[in-house]
């Protein structure tokens, strides 16, 4: 999700100033709030990603679509969770928020903020109901997609999940286990094997966990996960 097309006009010039006076006169003038740039960008889009709820108030307030997307799929509540803005992304849920929106990549909320290292986050979406369990395009969850990026304060927030799948399989047939394995994130490897992954799984190619932790150089790693498998 990104930001960076924004539309050259009056609302996009009073965002980026934060100017709710020059907002309000535009909303009084009869201006369409929810008119799109051609990528699709609205004023509110913009406005979350300026991490500034009085922003959102006053546009949501005056008409805007909370659950506006741009041409690939980006919402409002995306852009306030990727700028890791706590407020903005309670506030836009209050309003009616779909939190399980998906962009074109099959990524939401609790994708972009799993990824991005953002546990509190996190942790608020999915105590609003958040699906854990959203895979991408290519099946991967958040939890995947926290692991690979070696986000462990976010790996603890989705395992405190009880609908949590630690086994999700993504188009490889890799789990978040595998990619701790093949990344050699002993730590996490060991937190998920405490919650209870299966270290016995085997993705597309046959391998197991810990087969990809030995072949990649990772011995700490796959002495911790082949301990479970002994046992």
């Amino acid at each position: 999700v990104s930001a960076s097309a924004a539309p050259d006009d009056s609302w996009s010039r009073a965002i980026a100033k934060r100017d709710l006076a020059a907002i309000e006169r535009l909303a009084t003038a009869g201006a369409d709030v929810n008119r799109a740039n051609g990528d699709g960008m609205t004023a509110l889009m913009l406005a979350a990603a300026e991490r500034d709820p009085s922003l959102l108030r006053l546009l949501l307030a005056r008409g805007a679509k909370v659950n506006a997307a741009n041409n690939r799929g980006g919402t409002p509540l995306m852009y306030s969770a990727t700028g890791a803005d706590l407020e903005a992304v309670q506030f836009l849920i209050e309003r009616g928020a779909n939190i399980d929106a998906r962009a074109a990549n099959g990524w939401t909320a609790l994708t972009l903020a799993a990824a991005r290292g953002f546990d509190e986050i996190a942790a608020v979406l999915l105590q609003r109901g958040a699906d854990p369990n959203v895979a991408d395009i290519y099946g991967w969850t958040p939890l995947m997609r926290a692991v690979q990026q070696n986000r462990p304060a976010v790996v603890r927030a989705l395992m405190r999940s009880d609908r949590v799948n630690l086994d999700a399989q993504n188009e490889n047939g890799r789990t978040a286990l595998h990619h701790a394995a093949l990344e050699g994130l002993t730590d996490i490897a060991g937190m998920l094997i405490a919650r209870g992954a299966n270290a016995a799984l085997q993705d597309r190619s046959g391998n197991t966990s810990v087969a990809l932790a030995i072949a990649s150089g990772h011995k700490a790693t796959a002495k911790v996960i082949g301990a479970v498998v002994k046992n």
